[in-house]
């Protein structure tokens, strides 16, 4: 009987010798498509928004088909859009982990693709980051600057009837160089959740609202649907 419980314990310690620890990834996330970053960028990931511009009202699908495209050297996602007013278009999207881009049109610049420089997600409240508009720094020939800064790292925002938890906010002012200065020409207040994505744009000229989209559904496929 001794004999037969020391054979079972050998056998036992030789199992164990066996186990392979669990293997560390740590710091090998692909962050660009996880859930936990500001922008999934998973393979069929949908957003759809409603916009107001003035009187007008659109509404904007933009799904992740998968593709990537080389832009200035960086790899950004591919997006496709459909809005009911402006027809099919696409977005480019890029980020290493904490540093959010956003390559897009918009008809109150210019008919160019611009890049937005939204997010940086470590910085501190008030803390503030530059770059490139565009490929080249102008818009319609003429220099061109974009300056982004932190808002608020953690606050709630009420989004089409749904209250958001865990907000990030920041603002990204896009100034011309006309006559010798800069000028101011809009502001781009954004406001983002882990694992979602930007529930809202409101767009500013100095004081007033010119435009605000906002997120009405949206689909993550390692999530369920909301």
């Amino acid at each position: 009987m001794k004999k037969l419980l020391l054979l079972i314990s050998f056998l036992g310690l030789m199992v164990s010798a066996c186990k392979k620890d669990p293997a560390n990834f740590a710091g090998f996330e692909n962050v660009i498509n996880s859930t936990e970053s500001y922008q999934p960028l998973i393979k069929g990931s949908y957003w759809v928004y409603v916009e107001y511009s003035g009187s007008s009202q659109d509404t904007v699908t933009k799904t992740i088909n998968g593709k990537t495209a080389v832009i200035n050297g960086m790899t950004y996602y591919e997006a496709d859009v459909v809005s009911q007013f402006y027809g099919k278009s696409k977005e480019y999207y890029y980020s290493d982990g904490h540093s959010y881009y956003t390559r897009k049109q918009d008809y109150l610049l210019g008919s160019e693709q611009y890049n937005f420089y939204y997010l940086v997600d470590t910085a501190k409240n008030n803390a503030g980051w530059t770059g490139r508009i565009t490929s080249n720094g102008t818009i319609e020939g003429d220099d061109a600057s974009q300056y982004g800064f932190m808002k608020n790292r953690d606050t709630t925002r009420q989004v089409a009837g749904k209250s958001y938890p865990k907000v990030v906010s920041t603002g990204v002012s896009v100034s011309k160089y006309e006559n010798g200065s800069y000028n101011l020409l809009y502001t781009y207040n954004n406001y983002m959740v882990k694992g979602i994505g930007t529930i809202q744009v409101d767009v500013q000229k100095g004081d007033s609202l010119v435009s605000t989209s906002s997120l009405i559904r949206y689909h993550i496929p390692e999530v369920p649907e909301k």
